[in-house]
């Protein structure tokens, strides 16, 4: 912290940061720790077909995600 002119404070953003995160993170993990997940309802999918990790077009989204092109597309000419 660092006193300016006038009287006013300043945080360095950096130090700021490094003690923030690791603060923010362990206070989350408290708080998560003590949730009654016992009591949160169930989830299953009625059948595969609505489940994301089965369904047939995770592969397109996550390629369009992270911009690879699909298998069968034609390479974009990059000239």
């Amino acid at each position: 912290m660092l006193t300016l002119p006038g009287g006013r404070v300043a945080l360095d953003p950096g130090t700021f940061v490094e003690k923030l995160v690791p603060a923010a993170s362990t206070t989350l993990d408290g708080i998560m720790s003590h949730t009654p997940t016992d009591r949160l309802p169930a989830h299953s999918p009625p059948n595969a077909q609505h489940n994301w990790e089965f369904c047939d077009t995770t592969g397109h989204r996550l390629r369009l995600l992270y911009g690879i092109p699909e298998p069968n597309s034609p390479t974009p000419d990059r000239t």
